[in-house]
């Protein structure tokens, strides 16, 4: 009994175990086949959804803002954003040029970048170049220009002159131009300074030739001296290419000259050279012991006093006979005369009271030799620096 009851259990359990195992398998089976199903739906729906999400976006897209057209002298590669400043050229060449004569020039840039070009400063080193400048800012595209004046030296040489241009271009900010010249006298002066002298005939004053070095054929109009101590005989009807003159000296008025100096002035008619200079100088009989008297830590109308020694150079004998000064400041207490040497004058110098805060003064005594000539003694001072003023607080009013 007992038997049969254990084998009808495991039965029902067998049964039972193959049921819930065949359960099992189905429902795995059709999980397997839904999700087989799924994919293969989301497979034939994705080309559809991505053409439904890209067709509007090309349907909808915007086209980019068309770029400004360029100049057709602007440089490739432009940064955007950026100014730029391109000139035609950095160099002016005058070529040959006279002395002391103006020449002009244009310096011509253009803005090739993308965006406003300002010129923050236009610079010459020299006060010899001058510089003007239309404007300071620059759109892209737009050109402008440097007008350049430059006044030659006086004297032959190949001259430079630098010119700097400062903007606002960040990789190059500076720019430097430069002006170059070949200065040649179209008419030269031969000697270019007469070296005279008080005791030979006529100053030993060499003659004086006159040429024109470009061809051009010009006339004499007028000479003039310094304290008209020379004179040169000329015919203004006369023209050509070279002159040669003989200046006759009048030593007496020669010797009246300050410090033996001054200027043989010549007009001609020549087009681009209107007027020559010539220096003339004679060695002077007199030396001066010192030639500048300087006074340092002055204080105003307080007398100093001070040597100065006036000798002969060929040992002669000397009297003075007047002492002038130009501002009042310097006078001569006295003068002690050595028979066989040289005279020391003892000066007082009364610094003035200084003006316009000018923190020195200066005089010139002028000292004239009997039968001689004229002596110029240079006097400047510098005052002491003035106490610095104390601030001193006011009483309060009443009431306050």
């Amino acid at each position: 009994m007992k038997r049969t009851r254990k084998r009808q259990q495991n039965n029902n359990y067998r049964v039972r175990t193959s049921s819930n195992f065949g359960g099992l398998f189905m429902k795995r089976f059709l999980s397997a086949v839904c999700f087989l199903v799924a994919i293969a739906l989301l497979l034939t729906a994705c080309p559809q959804k991505q053409a439904l999400i890209e067709k509007p976006s090309v349907q909808t897209h915007t086209p980019p803002a068309a770029a400004p057209v360029a100049d057709s002298n602007t440089e490739p590669n432009t940064p955007a954003g950026k100014p730029r400043i391109a000139f035609e050229n950095t160099l002016h060449d005058f070529g040959t040029i006279s002395p002391k004569s103006y020449n002009d020039c244009e310096f011509k840039f253009k803005n090739t970048g993308s965006a406003m070009l300002k010129i923050e400063n236009v610079h010459a080193a020299c006060g010899c170049t001058t510089t003007k400048l239309e404007k300071n800012e620059y759109l892209p595209g737009q050109s402008g220009t440097i007008h350049v004046k430059y006044h030659a030296a006086n004297v032959a040489r190949i001259d430079t002159k630098h010119i700097d241009v400062t903007t606002n271009v960040a990789e190059n900010p500076k720019v430097q131009l430069t002006i170059k010249a070949n200065i040649i006298p179209l008419v030269s002066v031969i000697p270019e300074k007469l070296e005279l002298s008080l005791r030979q005939p006529n100053a030993a004053c060499p003659t004086l030739v006159i040429a024109s070095n470009d061809g051009t054929p010009f006339a004499i109009k007028k000479i003039e001296s310094t304290g008209d101590c020379m004179t040169v005989d000329f015919n203004s009807a006369d023209e050509a290419n070279r002159f040669i003159l003989q200046p006759e000296v009048d030593v007496e008025k020669l010797r009246q000259l300050i410090n033996l100096e001054g200027l043989l002035s010549i007009d001609i008619s020549h087009p681009n050279c209107p007027s020559l200079n010539v220096k003339f100088a004679a060695v002077s009989e007199f030396k001066i012991e010192p030639q500048t008297v300087t006074i340092l830590r002055a204080e105003p109308n307080k007398p100093i006093s001070k040597q100065v020694t006036i000798r002969n150079i060929h040992n002669e004998p000397f009297e003075i006979e007047s002492i002038s000064s130009r501002f009042g400041i310097t006078k001569m207490q006295q003068q002690t005369k050595d028979p066989n040497g040289p005279v020391t004058l003892e000066l007082l110098i009364t610094p003035s009271i200084p003006t316009n805060r000018k923190n020195m003064f200066s005089d010139v005594l002028t000292v004239k030799i009997k039968n001689g000539q004229s002596l110029r003694i240079s006097c400047r001072g510098f005052y002491a620096r003035p106490p610095e003023k104390t601030i001193t607080q006011s009483p309060e009013r009443p009431g306050k």
